[in-house]
């Protein structure tokens, strides 16, 4: 139990793992591996164990409140809200247990429980606030009500900046911006020279032999590319656009090479792009 108030989950996971086998009929020790796993983030682990506790006879009141912790985390919001409710039955007045017990009534779509409960939690200590603003904010978005919902994501961001959510926040809306002032559109032009020593030039009429000739020459090319972005979402994109390059060569007389490139629809997604140029 100390490694675990100490925050030494690593050390306590080792521990309690040589502690059930020795002893596995011990409720006590499938407990404390149940909340070493949650403390781990490993949730399925953590319910397993934990209900395994549960079955050997384990009463301590605090097991509800880590099975929830564990079904929320997993996914099972309606058995997440039986334990935590049970939990909350015998020891009243957690603010953690309300915040999980609204974050799951929020994935239930019990949207006024879920609000009443998460505002409980926030009265009952306000250190809660980040994390409960985010679901008071998806809540209310569910609700349509976008004012109030970017209210609450406001106050994160005002009040609790560099908290791990607000710190999300502050990120996303970063890149929101930038997404923001980037451009639709996209035009370049490039103009380079260069030096030929093998010019191959075919006239116009049926090629003979005869007609191919080889010399060198100097050249200059002009490249012209252009297209257009359609954004998806913030990570994901299609361009279309078009490319034109022209070599002109200055001691071949009527002999000029273009060369077109089309740019199909590619998608981007960050950080990998997806999609292929064509030349001929």
């Amino acid at each position: 139990m100390d490694l675990l108030r100490l925050n030494q989950y690593k050390h306590a996971l080792g521990h309690f793992q040589a502690a059930v086998k020795v002893a596995p009929k011990d409720s006590r020790g499938w407990m404390m591996l149940g909340m070493t796993f949650n403390r781990l983030g490993l949730f399925g682990n953590a319910s397993v164990a934990l209900q395994k506790s549960k079955a050997l006879g384990m009463k301590a009141p605090h097991l509800d409140f880590e099975l929830g912790w564990a079904a929320f985390s997993v996914g099972s919001f309606k058995a997440a809200t039986k334990h935590l409710e049970a939990y909350e039955n015998i020891r009243t007045g957690r603010a953690k247990t309300s915040a999980f017990l609204g974050r799951a009534y929020t994935r239930l779509k019990q949207f006024d429980k879920a609000e009443k409960i998460l505002k409980q939690a926030i009265k009952r200590d306000p250190k809660v606030k980040p994390s409960v603003r985010l679901y008071l904010s998806r809540i209310y978005a569910a609700r349509n009500d976008q004012k109030a919902a970017s209210g609450e994501l406001n106050q994160i961001i005002a009040q609790s900046p560099n908290s791990p959510v607000g710190k999300l926040l502050r990120d996303r809306l970063t890149r929101i911006d930038l997404a923001k002032k980037r451009k639709p559109w996209f035009v370049s032009l490039a103009v380079s020279g260069g030096h030929n020593d093998n010019v191959i030039g075919l006239p116009e009429a049926a090629v003979l032999p005869a007609d191919i000739s080889s010399r060198a020459s100097n050249f200059a090319r002009n490249a012209l590319n252009a297209g257009y972005a359609w954004r998806l979402s913030d990570i994901s994109q299609v361009n279309v656009g078009y490319g034109l390059t022209a070599d002109t060569y200055a001691d071949v007389d009527g002999f000029e090479f273009f060369r077109h490139c089309r740019l199909p629809s590619q998608s981007t997604i960050w950080p990998l792009i997806i999609g292929r140029r064509s030349c001929h």
